[in-house]
């Protein structure tokens, strides 16, 4: 290639590839080998290899510490096997789990057995399952309480507690099944009420 400039031939052979250039001044005829294309390629290859060497063992810190973090997170240590809690047992669970009208159906099947139901439908039909339940005065002045409906007769079976509580009214009612050997005290066991509530 050839420049004029400022009456000046100038010119230069651009052998990049060869890593030399040749210049032409007034006939006078210089040769120089130059650093800079000579070296610049070669030296910026070989500075990104350099640069791609010391990412690795950064790299490789980066990643093991990330593993470690993650296994410290989510992994708990316990360092006495002893202190392991049991898992909860499926019946645990549902015990915890049951509602009013599950426990109060343990209740009948804790004082009456193989009654359960019978009481149960008595229960229905006296007081509706309702414990706080109080009855119109009867004929000689008593009232029926709670739950089974106890007679205010019976007053000195459960004299101190709470006749309206669930389980003593259920504890007295099984007194009095007992005393009079069958349901016969409870009118709707006479009548047949409770029956369609079995």
């Amino acid at each position: 290639m050839r420049i004029n400039r400022n009456g000046k031939q100038i010119k230069m052979i651009d052998r990049r590839t060869q890593e030399n250039a040749s210049w032409r001044k007034g006939g006078r005829v210089t040769k120089r080998t130059s650093k800079a294309l000579r070296t610049h390629p070669k030296g910026s290859q070989r500075a990104k290899i350099l640069f791609a060497c010391s990412l690795i063992p950064m790299l490789a810190l980066f990643c093991k510490g990330y593993v470690e973090t993650r296994d410290a997170m989510t992994a708990p240590t316990i360092e006495n096997a002893e202190e392991v809690p049991e898992p909860i047992k499926f019946e645990e669970l549902s015990v915890v789990n049951k509602t009013t009208e599950e426990v109060e159906v343990d209740l009948f099947v804790k004082y009456f057995g193989d009654e359960a139901n019978i009481a149960k439908a008595i229960a229905q039909a006296e007081s509706g399952m309702r414990p706080d339940a109080i009855s119109k005065p009867n004929w000689n002045g008593t009232i029926d309480q709670g739950l089974m409906q106890i007679n205010s007769c019976h007053k000195a079976k459960y004299a101190g507690e709470d006749i309206f509580d669930k389980e003593v009214n259920l504890r007295i009612a099984k007194q009095i099944r007992d005393s009079w050997e069958g349901w016969h005290a409870w009118t709707v066991f006479n009548s047949g009420a409770y029956k369609k509530y079995l």
